[in-house]
């Protein structure tokens, strides 16, 4: 049996470490003759296979010893007894047997290395046959726990190698996943990153748009400031003279109420003129140059007059002699193909389906008119109004003071309409008033948006617009406004010289069926839209006057002809009387406004009530009507 003393060191030869390609040459060189290519004869061994066995099984135990104790090192673990190793010393032609035979002869003991059995095989490497170890099979140990770590073993450590591999697999598996998931979510981020940065981009360019048109703005504000500036200078220069020509007026309104005054002395001084003519012939003379100096201060009261009425009707001239000159254009483009200005319309349908006609001996030797025409050149209907009397004024005692004389509690001043004329069924509608625009070029209310009317408005009753409006547009289709007395004369429709009543349909009391006004004032007033209260043109049709006009109460105020002054009927009551075709005072602080609208109250949509406005205003209740003479219908 070899000894440890044999190696050099514990586990190696001096060549190199067992098993290298060094360790095999020392170990050829010392045996001197079976691996140098001479052929090995069991029956010349003397011995020396013996030993190298015994140093090679040294260097294994102590390879193996060194392992388990460096294996106990690092799990903190005592290493184990090392089994003593029981080396057979074998005579050669039984270690070598031809037939692979087995031997059991024991030479020695290695120390700390149990007894073992050995087979002899080939070894391709050592080029000898060596034993090896089958260590017996213990008998399975009752399962411990907690002991596992206490007696550690390469296999063990295998196993603890494997499972920290699959553990680490694991947490790898897991890492990737988080790792796609973040990913995932990165590129969501820089999603939503790259749209944010569009937005910021096009948002950008919009804050350069912006800056474009506050530029513009800036720059549009700057030249309506100065236009603005201009247009003030030019309106404090029109307030002057306005206020200057208010100023004359004044002036000449007082002088004319003294040429009136001077006027009526004169009047008197004639008839007391011709008494004494009569009385004497020695004052015949003095007469005579009185009724010439009478004669002549009324010629100069009416050239008065005539200037006054033409300073009052300046005011938006232009625009009337341009309607007059585009309507007189009309009219001759239709006299040229032969046709008229109006044509027969029927306004009750009778069982031969013509239009009716009426006839007046005073008028034209008693020449037949149609009872309802239709103007050609606007479309509206217009109805025929015979001559008459009427009481001008408030006949119930129920009205303001400027309704009646001075003096009077119910007015007795009796009016003769003496030649027949036309009145407008209805107020003009927008359709008609669209046409006048598009013809004319003239200015279109405001609440149209355009030079046309929303189609949902044609039918209602033109409003916002002017005195002078209106006149620019009778100017433009042939026709006129009626006079104050004139409309009053058609919402009373008196009958043998009695009116029908304070309101058109007669003495019943308004009802919103009758008449569309505010019965609870002034609740329409506060509201915002007034086109909920307005209604068309010709609704209502049960507050129709007796001769077939409609919406002569309520809907919406009309313009009148004549000017406004609060002691007309005073002036008118002096001169005695039936007065003839009244045709009202020469000027005035405003044009007389009739007939109530959505917004008035019971009072104020009497057939008497009188209101009043400057030409220049407009309001979203205020309109027009048209009359026409009955000697242009031919």
């Amino acid at each position: 049996m070899g000894k440890k003393g044999d190696s050099d060191t514990a586990g190696t030869v001096p060549g190199g470490p067992l098993g290298s390609p060094e360790a095999r040459a020392f170990d050829a060189g010392e045996r001197g003759g079976p691996f140098q290519g001479d052929s090995h004869d069991p029956s010349k061994g003397d011995g020396k296979d013996l030993k190298r066995l015994e140093r090679i099984l040294e260097r294994v135990s102590l390879e193996l010893k060194e392992a388990l104790e460096a294996t106990g090192r690092d799990q903190g673990v005592p290493p184990p007894p090392m089994p003593s190793v029981v080396v057979h010393k074998i005579e050669a032609p039984e270690i070598f047997p031809t037939g692979g035979e087995t031997g059991k002869t024991q030479d020695g003991e290695i120390p700390g290395v149990p007894e073992q059995e050995f087979t002899l095989e080939e070894d391709s490497e050592w080029g000898f046959y060596e034993e090896e170890t089958k260590p017996e099979e213990p008998a399975p140990a009752p399962f411990k726990p907690f002991t596992f770590w206490k007696h550690p073993s390469p296999a063990k450590a295998g196993w603890i190698l494997l499972a920290a591999g699959i553990l680490l697999s694991f947490l790898g598996t897991a890492g990737l996943l988080l790792t796609w998931n973040g990913m995932r979510g990165i590129q969501g981020i820089r999603g939503k990153l790259e749209a944010q940065l569009q937005g910021v981009r096009v948002t950008g360019g919009l804050l350069e748009k912006a800056e474009k048109t506050a530029e513009e703005i800036r720059k549009l504000q700057s030249r309506m400031e100065s236009k603005f500036a201009a247009l003030s200078a030019q309106g404090k220069t029109l307030e002057s003279d306005l206020s200057k020509a208010m100023a004359w007026m004044a002036a000449f309104e007082e002088r004319s109420g003294k040429l009136e005054k001077a006027g009526a002395d004169l009047k008197r001084a004639l008839e007391e003129a011709s008494r004494a003519r009569e009385e004497s012939r020695s004052t015949a003379a003095l007469s005579s140059k009185a009724l010439a100096e009478a004669e002549t201060a009324l010629s100069h009261l009416e050239e008065l007059s005539s200037a006054l009425a033409a300073f009052a009707e300046i005011r938006g001239v232009g625009e009337i002699l341009r309607a007059r000159l585009a309507g007189d254009r009309l009219r001759n483009r239709l006299a040229s193909l032969g046709k008229k200005t109006w044509e027969p319309y029927c306004l009750a349908r009778s069982p031969r389906n013509k239009p009716e006609t009426g006839s007046f001996p005073d008028f034209e030797r008693g020449r037949a008119l149609p009872k309802g025409i239709r103007n050609v050149i606007d479309g509206q209907v217009m109805v025929l109004v015979p001559p008459g009397r009427m009481i001008l004024g408030d006949e119930e005692g129920i009205g303001d003071p400027d309704e009646r004389p001075e003096g009077q509690e119910k007015s007795r001043l009796a009016v003769e309409i003496s030649r027949p004329f036309y009145m407008g069924r209805t107020e003009v509608t927008n359709a008609g008033y669209q046409k006048f625009v598009l013809s004319t070029g003239h200015t279109p209310p405001q609440y149209w948006g355009g030079k046309r009317c929303p189609k949902e408005l044609l039918d209602f009753p033109v409003v916002c617009v002017s005195w002078e409006d209106a006149t620019a547009y009778c100017e433009w289709a042939g026709l006129r406004l009626p006079t104050e007395a004139e409309w009053e004369y058609c919402a009373k429709s008196p009958l043998e010289g009695r009116s029908a009543g304070p309101w058109p349909w007669g003495k019943g009391a308004p009802s919103t069926s009758l008449a569309n006004f505010d019965p609870t004032p002034p609740l329409r007033l506060k509201q915002k839209d007034w086109r909920f209260w307005l209604k068309p043109a010709g609704a209502n049709g049960m507050g129709k006057t007796p001769w077939g006009l409609l919406q002569m109460a309520g809907n919406a105020a009309e313009w009148c002809r004549d000017w406004y002054r609060t002691t007309w009927y005073t002036t008118l009551s002096r001169r005695g009387g039936v007065i003839r075709d009244p045709q009202g005072p020469p000027f005035g602080l405003g044009k007389v406004i009739r007939g109530g609208s959505w917004c008035g109250t019971e009072r104020e949509i009497r057939s008497t009530a009188r209101q009043m406005a400057s030409p220049h205003e407009k309001f979203t209740f205020l309109g027009f009507r048209c009359a026409r003479d009955a000697c242009t219908v031919r």
